[in-house]
């Protein structure tokens, strides 16, 4: 699996496309003029994308080399073994509130401050 933004990609060209299609069509700057962003070609490892400028019309190819990260997001057994430790701190802590308790009666002989 492999991640592209928030979401993951069977391939690495499945998440280079979806890089990719995130910079189709965006404006941008080259040298003193602007430009407007084509896909041309997707692989494992590269993009590659076609410049047309908004003056004059002329076409300019650039390769960018890309190298997709592994998916990294979380998943159900994720949030699963965070749920368990969750609520074994829970639990933990009304353990610690019992001892306490338990002690408390044993140094106090059970004595229960006037009430009955």
């Amino acid at each position: 699996m492999w991640q592209s933004g928030s979401a993951c990609y069977s391939t690495p060209s499945d998440a280079n496309r979806a890089a990719a299609s995130a910079q189709a069509g965006a404006v941008v700057p080259v040298g003193s003029d602007v430009a407007v962003v084509s896909v041309v070609a997707v692989s494992d490892t590269a993009i590659e994308y076609r410049l047309t400028s908004i003056t004059s019309g002329q076409t300019t190819a650039r390769t960018v080399a890309v190298d997709p990260q592994p998916c990294g997001l979380l998943t159900y057994t994720d949030g699963l073994t965070m749920a368990w430790g969750v609520a074994l701190a829970w639990l933990a802590a009304y353990a610690v509130t019992i001892l306490g308790r338990i002690v408390k009666d044993a140094i106090n002989g059970g004595a229960t401050y006037g009430n009955s």
